[in-house]
């Protein structure tokens, strides 16, 4: 006599899909075993087993099978066991039981930032639910910018911290990564099943990660701040922060009287000044020979690389004041008075008030007035006339005073002062009350306004 076993997979159970085992799902419709086989939907079993018996009349024997299943194939089955040759069933039932091993959780990940600049450390948190308690390892993978379909590197495969992280409460977290390029980097976290649950993985780009440049600062210094004019200048530039930036730095220079630096820059076409490469973070510029008096402004361009921005150092950062060279020429007041010269005055206006230029006081100790010589006009402080009080002292002071101002501000005079150092001391002699200071100084100035005018 041969007996037959049968494996039926249960699909589906009083209408609830139950063909993965999942427990609970056969609420209370299984008892010790027993089951409705009309309340079922089954898959047969295509591969019975065939046992042979051999017991005689009213005796009782334990038959023992064994079944080997394919990988994944779990959940409840009915066990039917079929006679053949016998009269009668009686011992031979048919049961339910449950084979687990398919428990098939949920994933859900958290990308830890979504987004920052090159440099910036990203991790990954997985959390599992659903499935048979799951228990085991999460594995994080991290694919970077260009690798839409996760198939290329995975950046952490040798990194600690990254493979088979023990589940804690349902959850596992990554260590960090620090990004060393700008684009998107994409995570893929990986459960790795136990006995009773299936593998599950997040799908990529679900979990990106967008990593932008990062934007270095740029100073510069240049080199002298100042000097007459010839002197060569240059400018350096020093790039700092950023992720180790590398490219090059173009420098521009840009005339007197352009205060925001969009006219033409001077060195365009020269060699040294344009995509010079940084070395350390630094970079410098060739030497430019000044031509003119006035203010120079540099503006230093950092040209950015694959994972830096661009930066610019701002139009009046870099200022170089240029002077003319001090010398003996000198233009007498008369030559400034007369209207037909006034075209000639740089810096200062015909009808521009003495008050405006020097610090004349109200009064004199003598008791004079100061108030009439600080409310004159330049031109008009050209024809002062002097006296015996201090005011006439002061007259003869501010002749002299406003010629030399206008010596020392023309380019083509190359006077022996400079306007400041000419300022400063008609202001102290103005305010000493001393009337020998006052003039000694009147007759220091003349003396250079008459040193020889190359004017015409």
């Amino acid at each position: 006599m041969n007996l037959q076993v049968n494996l039926d997979h249960i699909t589906f159970y009083q209408g609830q899909n139950v063909s993965d085992g999942q427990p609970g799902v056969i609420n209370g419709a299984v008892v010790d075993g027993q089951f409705s086989e009309q309340l079922a939907t089954e898959i047969q079993d295509p591969n019975p087993t065939f046992s042979a018996l051999s017991i005689g009349p009213n005796a009782t024997q334990t038959l023992h099978f064994s079944r080997s299943l394919p990988a994944g194939q779990c959940g409840y089955y009915q066990v039917d066991v079929a006679k053949q040759g016998l009269t009668s069933q009686k011992g031979l039932v048919g049961f339910e039981i449950r084979i687990l091993g398919c428990g098939t959780p949920s994933i859900s990940t958290t990308a830890s930032p979504t987004s920052g600049t090159v440099g910036v450390v990203i991790s990954d948190t997985a959390v599992l639910s659903g499935g048979l308690s799951p228990t085991g390892t999460v594995t994080f993978a991290l694919f970077g910018p260009g690798d839409t379909t996760c198939a290329g590197t995975n950046l952490v495969a040798g990194l600690s911290g990254f493979a088979n992280v023990p589940l804690s409460g349902g959850s596992a977290s990554s260590a960090g990564y620090p990004t060393t390029q700008m684009g998107t980097f994409n995570w893929v976290a990986t459960y790795n099943g136990d006995a009773n649950n299936n593998a599950v993985a997040s799908a990529c780009g679900t979990e990106a990660v967008t990593v932008l440049p990062a934007s270095p600062a740029i100073s510069t210094i240049p080199s002298p701040a100042a000097g007459t004019v010839g002197v060569v200048i240059s400018d350096s530039a020093h790039v700092t922060g950023g992720l180790s930036p590398t490219g090059t730095v173009s420098f521009a220079l840009y005339g007197p009287g352009d205060t925001t630096c969009a006219g033409p820059n001077l060195v365009a076409a020269l060699s040294g000044f344009a995509n010079v490469p940084l070395s350390g973070g630094n970079a410098s510029s060739a030497g430019y020979t000044t031509t003119q008096v006035g203010i120079y402004r540099w503006v230093a361009s950092y040209s950015g690389d694959a994972n830096n921005n661009a930066a610019v150092s701002g139009c009046n950062a870099e200022q170089v004041t240029i002077t003319k060279p001090l010398g003996g020429q000198g233009c007498t007041p008369g030559f400034w008075k007369n209207p037909k010269h006034f075209a000639l005055w740089v810096g200062y206006t015909p009808n521009e008030l003495v008050s405006a230029v020097f610090n004349v006081p109200a009064s004199f100790p003598d008791g004079s007035d100061g108030t009439s010589l600080a409310s004159s006009s330049l031109a008009g402080a050209l024809a002062f006339q002097g006296g015996s009080t201090l005011n006439g002292a002061s007259q003869i002071l501010l002749r002299a005073a406003v010629a030399a101002l206008l010596n020392a501000s023309n380019p083509n005079v190359a006077y022996p002062m400079t306007t400041g150092q000419i300022v400063t001391a008609v202001n102290a002699a103005l305010n000493s009350g001393d009337r020998t200071q006052i003039t000694n100084l009147a007759t220091k100035l003349d003396n250079a306004n008459n040193g020889g005018c190359p004017l015409s």
